[in-house]
């Protein structure tokens, strides 16, 4: 074989090489694009936010100081009345609640309206307010923060609300790298570090500073689990994108599922390198001794998920054991709703409960609202707990350690 001969077909392969890398690297770029974009995968990726100096400021003016949000300025809205909690049309007129609830959305209980919420279905079943201070986005860290800050809750039934997803949000000051999206969306987060859990306030980048940020957010938030391109933060997109992809697959969260497992559930192992469970186990004590020093009945709502109640009905076992189980050690109430569900829905798709029941996305509708308030009034009759029972708030700062300081011993075993 001659030279010209070898160099022809060294160059054929060689060009059928490239063309073949070209079209694994355009297909990749595809399916980046539109993972990164699609509800369900969004959070799996980083993409450098565009925020204006105009929108920053108007966060900035408009943000809520401690947690984030909601904003002051819809305290008082058709969203939020002026105690802050979502309004009850059966309730007008400002009355004690016999009932409060924190949590995300789903205790909010987004997509329905205000009437057909589980906390106002739940208030016309008790005959008093249920008073739900649920925020959507939030994670377990700003529930718990702002029924401590709240004083002025006196109902003498207290539900800290815990969507499963809610323990990732708790790794991170930037909502945005939990969420893919809202991109200003600053709030604290607690740490855990030599057996104790330390509050880390809201960061405050100020706009000179926001391109920096942007652009290189390990500047400012060194001590963040889910910073972009960490071991648990969303991968960065970026050429070659198939890398890109590659990195996107052996996420903890990818690798849960194709397990079969709920993509949260590694998070919920005890010791996880994250310090996942650390925290969210040590929020639940704080929570416990919160309730403690308010003389208040208090328990943990164990909201499912599409994938726990699905785990739920292939291994005939909750998919938060180890969460029960941290809480029993800390002697502290709670209500896993997933087979209190299943129960009712009998032979019915979960999926019917859903506001979309063809994808099985978003909250509860209608019905999984009323559902939900009649598995919870069931839950206080069966625990004898007196909606009429007065109950006294401590001072801030008695429970939980030093409020001021933000430090609090985790008392997690």
């Amino acid at each position: 074989m001659s030279l010209r001969t070898m160099w022809r077909r060294g160059r054929g392969i060689l060009l059928s090489l490239v063309f073949t890398l070209a079209l694994l690297e355009g297909g990749a770029y595809v399916l980046v694009s539109f993972l990164a974009h699609s509800p369900l995968t969004t959070s799996l990726f980083y993409t450098r936010p565009a925020v204006s100096a105009k929108e920053y400021e108007d966060y900035l003016r408009r943000r809520d100081p401690r947690l984030g949000w909601p904003p002051p300025e819809q305290i008082g809205s058709e969203n939020y009345a002026r105690t802050g909690a979502r309004p009850v049309p059966a309730f007008p007129q400002r009355v004690d609640a016999c009932v409060s609830a924190y949590g995300d959305s789903f205790t909010y209980g987004s997509d329905v309206g205000n009437a057909e919420a589980w906390s106002a279905v739940l208030s016309g079943l008790l005959g008093c307010p249920v008073a739900n201070f649920g925020v959507g986005g939030y994670g377990t860290d700003q529930a718990f923060l702002r029924f401590e800050y709240n004083t002025n809750d006196r109902a003498p039934i207290t539900f800290l609300g815990f969507f499963p997803p809610d323990v990732v949000r708790n790794l991170t000051r930037n909502a945005y790298f939990a969420l893919g999206v809202f991109p200003t969306s600053f709030k604290p987060r607690f740490d855990f570090t030599d057996g104790r859990l330390t509050l880390l306030d809201m960061p405050q980048i100020p706009l000179a500073e926001l391109d920096h940020f942007l652009d290189a957010p390990r500047d400012f938030l060194a001590d963040d689990k889910l910073l972009p391109g960490s071991r648990f933060g969303p991968v960065p997109i970026r050429f070659p994108y198939f890398l890109t992809l590659a990195r996107a697959a052996t996420q903890t969260r990818v690798v849960s599922r194709l397990r079969g497992r709920p993509s949260w559930s590694d998070y919920l192992n005890p010791g996880h390198p994250s310090t996942s469970f650390d925290i969210l186990t040590g929020i639940f004590a704080q929570f416990g001794a919160e309730c403690r020093a308010r003389n208040k009945h208090c328990a943990v709502l164990l909201l499912p998920t599409p994938q726990s109640y699905r785990y739920y009905q292939e291994h005939g076992r909750s998919a938060l054991q180890s969460v029960m189980a941290a809480l029993d050690a800390h002697g502290i109430a709670y209500l896993e709703l997933t087979p209190e569900f299943a129960a009712r829905l009998g032979e019915r798709p979960y999926c019917d409960l859903i506001a979309d029941n063809s994808s099985c996305a978003g909250h509860f509708n209608a019905e999984g609202n009323a559902l939900l308030a009649d598995i919870v009034k069931a839950y206080i009759a069966g625990k004898g707990w007196d909606v009429k029972q007065d109950a006294a708030v401590a001072p801030a700062g008695t429970a939980g350690g030093n409020a001021a300081s933000g430090v609090r011993d985790q008392g997690a075993r």
